[in-house]
C-alpha cells in the first residue's frame, strides 16, 4: 500500500490498454475510484536508469565515487612520472610523462579535496579534465580497449560526483 496524492491509502495496479499498444499504471483509492498514479520522479515507464538521489547519504555516497576516481588518476599520474624519472617507464608513455606532470597529480589532488567537501565545480572540473586529457593521450599514444573501458568507468564516477554534489546542495537547502 502506498499513500495517494490525497493522502489516502491506495493500490497501483498495472494494466494494458489494447487501443494505445501500452502499459499504464492506475491507482485505485480505498473507496475504488480510479486516479492516475504519483511517480514521484516522473514516468515510471520511461526513466534515465539513474536512480535519484533523495538523501544526504546518498548524495555523500555518490560524491565518494568521484574523490575515487580523482585519487585513482593522482596515484596512476605519479606512478607514471616517477617511472619516467627512473627511467623505468615504457616507451610510449614517455612522451605524455615529464616534471610537469607532477602538476597534474597536485591538480587531480585538489579536486579530490574539493568534491569531498561537496564542491560542484571540482566536481564539474574532474570530469572536464579528465575527459580532456583522455582525448590528448588518445591522440598522443593511441586508445585500446582497455583504456577506453578504465576511462568510462572513471568518467562514470564523476558523473556521479557531480550528481552527489547538486543533490548534496538542493538536499541541503530543504532541511
Amino acid at each position: 500500500m502506498e499513500l495517494c496524492r490525497v493522502q489516502q491509502p491506495c493500490m497501483v495496479h498495472p494494466t494494458f490498454d489494447s487501443n494505445q499498444q501500452s502499459d499504464k499504471s492506475t491507482v485505485i483509492d480505498k473507496e475504488g475510484v480510479n486516479q492516475e498514479p504519483d511517480f514521484p520522479h516522473g514516468s515510471a515507464k520511461f526513466s534515465s536508469g539513474l536512480k535519484p538521489i533523495e538523501t544526504l547519504s546518498e548524495a555523500r555516497k555518490a560524491v565518494r565515487q568521484g574523490v575515487f576516481a580523482s585519487l585513482l588518476i593522482a596515484s596512476i599520474t605519479f606512478a607514471i612520472t616517477m617511472a619516467f624519472l627512473l627511467g623505468t617507464a615504457p616507451e610510449e608513455l614517455n612522451s605524455i610523462a615529464n616534471l610537469t606532470s607532477f602538476l597534474d597529480v597536485g591538480i587531480s589532488l585538489l579536486i579530490a579535496w574539493g568534491i569531498h567537501k561537496m564542491s560542484r565545480l571540482a566536481a564539474v572540473s574532474g570530469l572536464l579534465i579528465h575527459l580532456v586529457s583522455r582525448i590528448y593521450i588518445y591522440q598522443v599514444t593511441g586508445a585500446g580497449v582497455w583504456d577506453i573501458l578504465i576511462a568510462s568507468a572513471i568518467a562514470w564516477c564523476f558523473i556521479n560526483a557531480i550528481r552527489g554534489t547538486f543533490a548534496y546542495h538542493r538536499l541541503k537547502e530543504t532541511t
